[in-house]
């Protein structure tokens, strides 16, 4: 009923009641679904508040919106990558049997001809997860057929590079 990739949580120091334990879980995406929906609703009460034509101010609460725009970002793409993972992982958790060591190696993110971590990029997770699953030549969706996505690994990717790998450029 649960997704093997479910964190359980065991407390130890915690007292219970005499019946069965209860345990606490959780899924990795929900959590951060909820980070980026907490932040971009806050986000959008800070603007509400902001009077018209402050945005580029460099006033606190203009901070504040910043933070929470940047926030949301990342939270979107920590929640989507999240989500790929646990996609990858209860796919092969379920098929095995059945995946070639390179499919593994995908799922994975796994070299096993270096018996290393192997990371996989966000776009070939989002391309070929999906194909992978569905037993697909083609991905499902793609920027072309999907202006969603287009958006997400355009744009948005672009935005999220620049927070996340920040280092000074010159522009050619």
């Amino acid at each position: 009923i649960f997704p093997p990739h479910l964190n359980l949580c065991l407390h130890f120091n915690r007292v219970v009641s005499k019946g069965i334990p209860v345990f606490d879980y959780f899924l990795p995406e929900a959590i951060l679904y909820e980070d980026m929906a907490l932040a971009y609703n806050e986000a959008l009460a800070i603007k509400s508040e902001l009077p018209t034509g402050i945005l580029n101010a460099p006033n606190i609460e203009v901070k504040k919106l910043n933070l929470r725009l940047r926030t949301t970002l990342l939270s979107a793409f920590y929640f989507l990558e999240a989500y790929m993972n646990g996609i990858a992982f209860d796919f092969h958790y379920f098929n095995k049997s059945s995946l070639t060591a390179e499919q593994e190696d995908l799922l994975l993110e796994w070299d096993s001809s270096k018996n290393k971590r192997s990371f996989v990029s966000l776009e070939r997770k989002i391309i070929d997860y999906p194909k992978l699953i569905l037993g697909s030549k083609h991905p499902p969706l793609t920027v072309t057929n999907c202006p969603s996505l287009g958006i997400l690994l355009g744009n948005a990717k672009f935005y999220r590079d620049s927070i996340v790998h920040q280092s000074p450029k010159i522009a050619d």
